[in-house]
């Protein structure tokens, strides 16, 4: 670490439930200049607690709300509310743990969180909001600049978006999209092609990932592409997308017709079991009520198919665009 004469800050991860008071000496006595709180919702308690305790002991600190699309609409206010009313720390960050969130909900969620723990928003301290974006959908940088558009002012992003799996929201993109001189990519582009795209090459593995992106769609945490990677099927999308996002159970394969053969006939006295089939719904709803209407509507992220997109239910008087249309 050394001697640091630039406005570089190191930061590091206290997740609830992984960490002890003891475990955090006071700032003075520490490299680390930034904590970030990590917890689910169900632990706000004590994460407001051991944000707090950073607080005092000298850190600027951050709590991360992390799986914030799997948070029912009511239960993420009152989480706002509860650290508006209670919470000492400098940031709070939007973070998209499974990749699973879109623009539309981006937007939505920064429009809560500026005005809910934003300046002039009442809290006891007023925060600076941000975003933590993983890839699994392709993503992170997409919802990285409909949050800054709304309000967000910190961003996090990595180095050609090397991170687990899919990885997280590629630090050049970013630098490519602010317009503010003071950022300048060319350094970061010199990191790359001298260390992470060699790394790369000795094969270190992170960026697309068909069982992530299925795991992001399906807006679930991506243990089980984790595993399905780990196992060694990481070429295997298909089998992935049969066991996991089309409602199969197993990898058992599934009975489908062959074509019918040049010497005509009923095409199903030749079927084949080779090729699984998926039977559940192709694009499965996202569990999710985040809705740019005040009625807490899901229809907008409920996709029943590429050509036929839900809108939200201010738009179409109070019913969803697939029975509207």
């Amino acid at each position: 670490m050394g001697k640091n004469d630039t406005p570089l800050k190191i930061s590091a991860m206290a997740d609830i439930g992984r960490i002890d008071d003891e475990d955090i000496p006071p700032a003075s006595e520490s490299l680390i200049d930034l904590v970030r709180v990590a917890c689910y919702e169900h632990q706000m308690d004590e994460a407001i607690r051991l944000a707090n305790l950073c607080v005092e002991r000298g850190y600027e600190v951050s709590i991360n709300l992390m799986a914030v699309a799997k948070v029912p609409v009511q239960r993420i206010d009152e989480c706002l509310r509860q650290m508006a009313a209670e919470c000492t720390c400098h940031y709070v960050y939007i973070a998209d743990s499974f990749g699973s969130i879109y623009g539309e909900q981006m937007r939505v969620l920064t429009r809560k969180y500026v005005a809910m723990l934003g300046q002039g928003s009442g809290a006891i301290v007023p925060k600076i909001i941000g975003i933590h974006g993983h890839n699994n959908q392709q993503l992170g940088f997409a919802n990285s600049v409909e949050g800054v558009t709304e309000g967000i002012d910190m961003v996090d992003g990595s180095f050609l978006g090397m991170g687990r799996g899919s990885g997280n929201t590629c630090l050049e993109q970013l630098l490519c999209f602010f317009k503010n001189p003071k950022f300048d990519p060319r350094p970061v582009f010199d990191c790359i092609q001298k260390h992470f795209i060699p790394l790369r090459l000795a094969g270190t593995e992170w960026g697309v990932s068909i069982p992530y992106l299925i795991q992001g769609a399906r807006n679930e945490h991506p243990k089980d592409a984790m595993a399905w990677e780990k196992a060694g099927k990481s070429d295997d999308a298909v089998g992935f997308f049969d066991k996991f996002m089309a409602g199969n159970e197993g990898d058992r394969p599934v009975h489908v017709p062959a074509k019918e053969t040049d010497q005509g006939g009923d095409p199903d006295d030749v079927a084949s079991m080779a090729s699984p089939k998926p039977s559940g719904p192709r694009v499965p709803n996202l569990n999710s009520e985040i809705c740019e209407c005040s009625n807490g509507c899901p229809a907008i992220f409920q996709r029943r198919s590429l050509m036929t997109r839900n809108r939200c239910c201010r738009q179409t008087g109070g019913i969803s665009s697939a029975t509207a249309r």
